[in-house]
């Protein structure tokens, strides 16, 4: 990220600031970083798991149909710059910019992911099994053989099938940052932070309990739940310290006034201890900002949502994912056994 500063000085009714360092992006391939991402994370996904390349590649397949659905959704309400990214051990990402979107444009975006794969997922499921109790043999989630359930009559189809469904499922459950969780904050939590950061925190313990027997996933969930969670509560003192200041954060860079820069970089150190170096005002006579501060500003800039959703609005998307969720309940009552809930569950 080149950094090209000038030595011209803005004068403001505020008092004097320099020009905030001018940053071009690097423009790459979207579709060699793909390539080149999922290479990798099949190549990683593939080691670690047991070799087995046919699992490696369904995975992939399942991961880049619900990332494809949320690229869809951003290219359908004017997204700009669309990529997609996996990452190794963790799954793919689907990115795109743009600076205004409403509530529902975000509740639509973060539906397309999951929903194509939860309904490829049954039409799969129900093509791949014969018909209840035929006396087959069938092998159980706990590795007894059953001949009271139904009998599989594709098992690499029924495999992918279960994929789809069990991962797409995962990811709408309430925990930021999966889709289920920033659809919660999209619905009931964008007007204040702290109704968010509790409900977060309490679905996150509530996770932890189920898990609280294994120390691995315990660990794996406090780092890829609880991390972007404390990230958000330092944030909150950082724009805390910007309002005050009166800092309109809710732009892009390109948009960020000369002085809104230089007091966002002052008020680093609020959102971490990193940047305790940063002495208040000291850019009027040193006025460098590295590249480390300018990403971290960069990141810290916000959207500018729209609540445009009235109550029917936000009963429709919550009944499309409660729906999305009791669905693999259902199913595991018509065809028992064939997702594997309701046996874990002990019901």
């Amino acid at each position: 990220m080149p950094v090209n500063e000038t030595s011209m000085i803005e004068s403001t009714d505020q008092g004097i600031y320099p020009p905030k360092p001018l940053v071009q992006d690097r423009e790459s391939n979207p579709y060699v970083s793909a390539i080149i991402s999922l290479l990798l994370y099949a190549a990683f996904g593939y080691m670690l798991g047991g070799g087995s390349v046919v699992t490696m590649v369904a995975l992939v397949i399942v991961l880049l149909i619900h990332e494809s659905g949320h690229l869809a959704a951003m290219w359908f309400y004017g997204y700009q710059k669309l990529r997609m990214l996996f990452i190794p051990l963790m799954g793919a990402v689907a990115m795109g910019n743009k600076q205004d979107v409403s509530d529902k444009e975000d509740s639509v975006i973060l539906l397309a992911g999951p929903l194509p794969g939860i309904l490829l997922g049954y039409v799969l499921l129900f093509l791949s099994v014969g018909s209840i109790g035929d006396g087959i043999p069938f092998f159980t989630n706990d590795g007894s053989v059953s001949t009271e359930h139904f009998s599989i009559t594709d098992p690499l189809m029924y495999g992918i099938a279960r994929l789809f469904i069990i991962l797409n499922v995962i990811n709408l459950l309430p925990f930021f940052p999966l889709d289920g969780g920033q659809l919660f904050r999209a619905l009931f939590f964008r007007t204040g932070f702290v109704p968010y950061f509790i409900f977060a925190v309490v679905s996150l313990g509530f996770l932890l309990l189920i898990f609280s027997g294994n120390l691995t996933t315990v660990v794996l969930l406090v780092v890829f739940f609880g991390r972007p969670l404390y990230n958000q509560y330092r944030a909150q003192a950082f724009y805390k310290a910007l309002k005050q200041q009166h800092v309109d954060y809710r732009k892009t860079y390109d948009e960020l006034s000369d002085r809104d820069f230089w007091l966002m970089r002052d008020a680093l150190p609020a959102y971490s201890n990193s940047y305790n170096y940063i002495v208040p005002d000291q850019f009027r006579i040193f006025p460098n900002a590295n590249a480390m501060e300018i990403q971290a500003i960069r990141s810290l800039l916000e959207r500018r949502y729209h609540q445009d959703l009235g109550a029917a609005g936000k009963i429709f998307f919550s009944a499309l994912w409660l729906l999305s969720l009791l669905s693999v309940f259902v199913t595991d009552y018509i065809l028992p056994g064939s997702i594997g809930i309701l046996e874990r569950l002990g019901l």
